[in-house]
């Protein structure tokens, strides 16, 4: 066809020909800026932290069982609180009753101080056993994610994938470069399929 082409319209197919190259030539110089543009939008991505830890299961089974072992330890401490009360109001109604000598009084006002030190060191040590516990919940939620992350990547190629959260740098991401929900679906999908609740006994030794 080309053939017969070129015997009837030489000239003609030239012309055609020359002008074909340059809408070739111009298509090609299309693509190459279109696969520039997406190469460019392909190249960073974002997630929003905030939604994607609040929405992670778990982090959310943690932070309950965190909420949960705060709250015991406040009524254990109202607990300690309430009976060191107590005999310090019984040890005073003795004195003015004349129930006990004042130097019985002074020794049992002195456990009492005693009492009240141990108290308040405990309270101190499990506030900080509580923002231990927080420090590696934190940790573990972050490496998970990360882990998440680099596993998608690795076949999506991005060069930059960045964080994002309330008040952070980034001022301004395109919807198409959000993967705050992509993202989150795996991770649930993972931590779901495992078949286990992470709990604060498994993480007090990592």
């Amino acid at each position: 066809m080309k053939q017969k082409f070129l015997n009837t319209a030489k000239a003609f197919a030239l012309a055609m020909a020359c002008s074909m190259v340059m809408s070739c030539a111009n298509n090609n110089n299309n693509a190459n800026q279109d696969n520039a543009q997406a190469s460019t939008v392909l190249e960073i991505a974002y997630v929003n932290m905030d939604s994607l830890v609040d929405n992670y299961d778990m982090y959310n089974d943690l932070s309950k069982q965190l909420m949960e072992k705060q709250n015991q330890l406040e009524q254990e401490l109202q607990t300690k609180q309430k009976s060191l009360e107590r005999k310090a109001m019984d040890l005073e109604n003795q004195y003015k009753k004349n129930l006990i000598t004042p130097t019985r009084a002074q020794e049992v006002q002195q456990n009492l101080q005693l009492e009240q030190q141990r108290m308040l060191q405990w309270r101190d040590e499990k506030m900080m056993e509580l923002n231990d516990d927080q420090a590696k919940i934190t940790r573990m939620v972050y490496d998970s994610i990360k882990a998440c992350v680099d596993d998608y990547n690795t076949p999506q190629k991005y060069r930059f994938i960045l964080s994002n959260s309330m008040g952070g740098v980034l001022l301004y991401g395109d919807k198409s470069a959000d993967l705050t929900q992509t993202i989150l679906t795996s991770l649930n999908n993972r931590y779901n399929k495992s078949g286990e609740i992470s709990s604060l006994d498994s993480i007090a030794t990592k």
